[in-house]
């Protein structure tokens, strides 16, 4: 992503009191004017995805088919009807994975191709992709929940889910020098664990999974932070901490803070970048994945998309 910085805030896995379902809802999404930016609000970016062998508890790699139609708006050439289709494999199971391949389909400037990647932490897609369209650059971005439909027979053993999410496409501009980087983690430490309503502690977190996915520092990284929490209720509060990403560009750290509503946090923050001092911003999306809010969360799974602009 590069120039203005858009804030999306992303879908939220909201998790209820001991034994309640978790529900998934958007959450709010502000979004700064840009010209070159199209922005598909909550409902608005719908779908399917097929999974070849059938979803179920085991861990494997699988092939998996999404279309997706979207309608966004915007002041540019980017607002309009987009329908697509991706392409790839999804490794993991019933309770997420992550996934790559090829998007292909028409946009509001003509027909597309490019390339993605997401996370999907539980029911909960972050797809991250680029594309050419109309000679241009683009970068894509899909906050998608997946509903599966289930056999009644079976637990956890579906072929297809419908999708319903929001989203963006961005015209790139070149050459400014901005990096951008997808991770999914996991807390490595929460100590105390986060209680349904206030306290302070601390933690740390490591990636599992992350990628730089902007010309030219284009290739896999790791992220490793730890800071203190300050709860005010499960899911909504703030993080601050410190970080070291190391990727293409060597060894980087950063400073930041991330405001969390209902598990989906804003970042801000800043990095002393190998060409220089850069500010930091993104999105990041908590879901519970040991404990519960009840009794305490003891383990949380992170997805973010950052910006790195010098």
């Amino acid at each position: 992503m590069r120039g203005p910085v858009l804030r999306l805030l992303a879908c939220a896995v909201v998790v209820a009191a001991a034994g309640a379902a978790q529900g998934v809802r958007p959450a709010s999404a502000a979004l700064v004017p840009d010209p070159d930016t199209a922005y598909c609000a909550p409902t608005f970016v719908q779908g399917t995805a097929t999974y070849t062998p059938p979803m179920t508890s085991a861990p494997l790699t699988r092939a998996e088919s999404m279309t997706v139609q979207a309608q966004c708006t915007g002041a540019g050439d980017e607002a309009g009807t987009y329908s697509l289709t991706l392409s790839g494999t999804t490794t993991g199971d019933c309770g997420g994975g992550i996934g790559s391949g090829t998007v292909t389909g028409s946009t509001p400037e003509g027909t597309m191709t490019g390339t993605y990647t997401y996370a999907k932490p539980g029911i909960h897609y972050y797809i991250n992709g680029s594309y050419m369209a109309a000679g241009e650059s683009h970068t894509m971005q899909l906050w998608l929940d997946a509903t599966p439909v289930l056999d009644p027979n079976q637990i956890c053993f579906y072929s297809v889910a419908t999708l319903i999410g929001h989203g963006a496409f961005i015209d790139v501009p070149q050459g400014d020098g901005s990096d951008t980087v997808d991770f999914t983690a996991t807390t490595t430490s929460l100590t105390p664990p986060v209680g349904a309503v206030g306290g302070t502690g601390s933690y740390t977190f490591a990636s599992s999974a992350c990628e730089m996915v902007s010309a030219p520092e284009v290739g896999a990284c790791t992220l490793v932070s730890s800071g203190t929490y300050s709860n005010i209720v499960c899911g909504t509060g703030t993080w601050s901490g410190t970080a070291n990403l190391n990727g293409p560009d060597g060894s980087e750290s950063m400073s930041y803070t991330i405001t969390f509503e209902d598990g989906t946090g804003e970042l801000t923050g800043s990095m002393n970048a190998n060409d220089g001092p850069a500010t930091v911003t993104g999105i990041v999306d908590l879901t519970p994945s040991g404990g519960n809010c009840v009794n305490g969360t003891t383990q949380f799974t992170i997805v973010g998309h950052l910006t790195i602009t010098p």
